[in-house]
């Protein structure tokens, strides 16, 4: 939905220079003749791209014109209009879309010379809002060349169009609204009641086509076919629903027992690594008892050694002893004699 934000004023009659925020639903109210009608018809004006009744909201016989509001026309004796020199008039529509949650401006540049030719220019600002300085200069409106230069600067990317058909392709894209819309929005600002409801339902609600019978009975048969079949796949629906529950606690179930799984073997890893720690020390401390008993075994061997060479020594000098001799004979005639 595209919502109007603000509305810019620029000698538009009695509108010197004025910048209107709309929010939301707005009341305009006022005595008469304090400008209601002169506000809607800017506002008409823009989104008929030109093709406008003017003061339709306040009298359906109104004779208003274009000049009027330009020139800002008084009624007064002596002084007819508000502005007689040349004047350069602004009406700018800001629109935000809440889809795509950008802004964009349409409106138009009204110039009127002395010779009460008036120039209009139509435009479409994309991605932009409305701030005074893009429509007053030092206190006195941009003319079309001036406008332009601005907006370029400002690096805005702006789409105008000349031809009455042009516009209103234009705006009717910018606004996103159908062909009909340019003849609809003149009765809804003109605040009359609507006399016959059935040629404003023909003519702006029902297709251009006329109705047959026949196509209405096979529309409505199709419409009863449609409905049996959108309450089978709303039936489908709550099935897929079911479906999809119980497939989201069987997946989540899973998750669950994967995760206790891992937990599972990881503490089983842990514990293995514990073990294998655990017998590692064991085995190098087996490898230091083990070394420490061969450098044992190697000292023993060492002095089993030195003691049988120490005992061969004693008993080569036993040998060349004559008492040990003497003993040694002895006992072996003792032997002998028993």
């Amino acid at each position: 939905m595209k919502k109007l934000m603000r509305i810019k004023l620029v000698n538009w009659h009695m509108f010197q220079n004025t910048t209107i925020d709309v929010k939301d639903n707005i009341l305009v109210t006022g005595d008469n003749g304090s400008g209601k009608s002169t506000l809607l018809d800017a506002i008409q004006y823009i989104l008929t791209a030109g093709e406008t009744k003017f003061n339709t909201a306040a009298n359906a016989s109104a004779k208003r014109q274009l000049k009027g509001y330009l020139r800002g026309k008084l009624g007064i004796e002596g002084k007819e209009y508000l502005r007689t020199d040349d004047v350069i008039s602004h009406i700018a529509l800001e629109y935000y879309d809440e889809k795509t949650k950008i802004s964009q401006i349409i409106g138009a540049v009204l110039e009127i010379g002395e010779n009460d030719h008036i120039k209009k220019h139509f435009y479409q600002i994309h991605n932009a809002q409305i701030a005074d300085e893009q429509y007053v200069d030092n206190k006195y409106p941009r003319d079309w060349t001036s406008f332009k230069q601005y907006t370029e600067t400002k690096e805005y990317k702006i789409n105008y169009e000349e031809s009455k058909r042009n516009v209103q392709n234009m705006f009717r894209q910018a606004l996103g609204v159908d062909k009909k819309y340019f003849e609809l929005i003149h009765r809804a600002l003109a605040f009359k009641p609507i006399d016959n409801l059935n040629s404003f339902i023909f003519d702006f609600l029902l297709p251009q086509e006329n109705i047959s019978v026949n196509n209405l009975r096979d529309n409505i048969r199709k419409y009863r076919e449609f409905d049996k079949d959108l309450k089978h796949l709303e039936q489908c629906c709550e099935l897929l629903a079911q479906i999809e529950l119980q497939h989201t606690l069987y997946r989540n179930a899973k998750v669950e027992i994967d995760q206790k799984s891992y937990l599972g073997t990881q503490l089983n890893m842990d514990e293995l690594i514990e073990n294998e720690k655990r017998l590692t020390a064991e085995i190098e401390q087996n490898i230091q008892k083990r070394k420490q008993a061969e450098v044992s075994v190697k000292e023993r061997e060492v002095s089993q050694n030195e003691l049988q060479k120490e005992r061969a020594l004693l008993e080569q000098q036993l040998q060349n002893n004559e008492g040990y001799a003497r003993v040694q004979s002895l006992k072996t005639r003792q032997t002998y004699v028993q």
